[in-house]
């Protein structure tokens, strides 16, 4: 991979506040260029029970309120100018338009964070400059809500985050890193699902500083972990591990593997 200027690292992530946390950590670091932000949505839900309802309006939440605790935001960079600030409307991430915005600034490396789907003319266009960061490891939990399945079906010990390159299949491409997240006894399902997210930031600040050193290096993924989409996060999934954690399952699952 050629190296460009110092200024041609890319964002494209999301709207909420670990992707503001995603964003502030890695310009507090590296001069960042610009950030293409686009609000990410969950299908739309069935008429749910009341009961389903408050569970999923609890789960979001609690996951705010646990989220402003961990993803303390660190000060602007005094160093760096502002990144050019890019709002995507919803669905146009591959549209023409943002492909001309990506053109015109010339990106050397794009750091991917909860974006949707990248189409296969961005990917034709900037071959080898594309990154994300997936909330899962790959070998196990890829798609959607990756940093929860792993809670749901019992297996704390499987939390973690993955940095790959993008290839046209969902969370296929070679691996750059990944890593697993520290356990607790007094972790809760809110913190468990945050601190993948920390996780998996640091290993883009790793990677950045690779590509940066010209020392990045990837490699094959060993095997495809089982694929989740967007619209297998439903409330009843959520009430499952409510029910796991309220009855000391999750607890008692992480004590095991302790």
């Amino acid at each position: 991979m050629t190296l460009s200027d110092e200024n041609s690292i890319i964002l494209i992530t999301g709207t909420e506040l670990r992707h503001q946390f995603f964003i502030r950590q890695i310009h507090s670091k590296f001069p960042v260029k610009a950030v293409l932000t686009e609000k990410i949505q969950y299908p739309p839900l069935p008429k749910l029970s009341k009961t389903l309802q408050k569970e999923w309006d609890r789960f979001f939440r609690e996951r705010d309120i646990c989220e402003r605790t961990l993803f303390a935001l660190p000060k602007p960079s005094d160093s760096f100018s502002p990144p050019v600030s890019i709002n995507i409307p919803n669905g146009k991430l591959n549209s023409p338009e943002t492909l001309s915005h990506l053109e015109r600034l010339e990106p050397g490396f794009i750091a991917l964070f909860d974006s949707n789907l990248i189409g296969a003319k961005m990917m034709e266009r900037f071959p080898d400059r594309i990154f994300n960061l997936h909330l899962g490891l790959t070998e196990l939990y890829r798609g959607s809500s990756c940093n929860f399945w792993p809670i749901h079906d019992g297996h704390p010990e499987q939390l973690g985050a993955t940095i790959l390159k993008i290839n046209r299949g969902i969370d296929t491409g070679d691996v750059v890193t990944q890593k697993g997240i520290e356990l607790k006894p007094t972790d809760n399902f809110q913190a468990l699902m945050g601190k993948v997210v920390i996780t998996g930031v640091g290993l883009m600040l790793d990677t950045i500083d690779s590509w940066k050193n010209g020392t990045l290096r990837t490699k094959p993924l060993a095997k495809k972990g089982t694929l989740f989409l967007r619209n297998q996060f439903t409330p009843e999934a959520i009430h499952r591990v409510r029910t796991m954690a309220d009855n000391g399952e999750i607890s008692k699952r992480i004590a095991d593997v302790l």
